[in-house]
């Protein structure tokens, strides 16, 4: 069974580092970003678009000037495998998405693919603030779990 990598990579701590963050990882607008099977966006004006969707779905991140005590709104999470090759890019962004649906059903989330280096992987960006306002602590053990999942989502994947 192909080894699984899933680990926290940073945090957005308002709403300017984030969109600076969603730029990086689509590459300026190439890369889809992936909130379902039925929201997908691409291109610059698509990710403002997303930008905005994002950052109204629960609470708001605030704007760098309004943060008078930083604190985590959006951690950055990489998922990838070992044995990518056989691999495929709708399965595995599905499992990943299936995942944190599950896990964080109030939490928005997306999902981008980068397939364009030697290590295809999964960016995931979780909001902290749900859209009732609690915020979530993810810890080592949820890390874990998710872990887990996605790799028991890809082996199902592949029955």
């Amino acid at each position: 069974m192909a080894s699984n990598v899933v680990k926290i990579t940073g945090n957005s701590k308002n709403f300017q580092k984030w969109k600076e963050h969603i730029d990086y990882i689509t590459r300026g607008g190439e890369l889809e970003i992936v909130v379902n099977e039925y929201e997908k966006y691409q291109g610059l004006e698509d990710n403002r678009a997303f930008s905005n969707f994002f950052n109204h779905s629960g609470s708001s991140m605030p704007n760098d000037y309004e943060n008078l005590k930083e604190r985590r709104e959006v951690l950055h999470f990489v998922f990838s495998i070992k044995h990518h090759e056989t691999a495929q890019k709708d399965k595995l962004i599905e499992a990943v998405l299936k995942i944190i649906h599950e896990k964080y059903p109030n939490n928005a989330s997306y999902v981008v693919f980068q397939e364009d280096r030697n290590n295809p992987h999964i960016h995931l960006g979780l909001k902290i603030a749900g859209e009732d306002g609690k915020r979530i602590d993810v810890r080592k053990n949820d890390l874990y779990d998710i872990r887990a999942r996605f790799t028991k989502n890809l082996s199902d994947e592949e029955k």
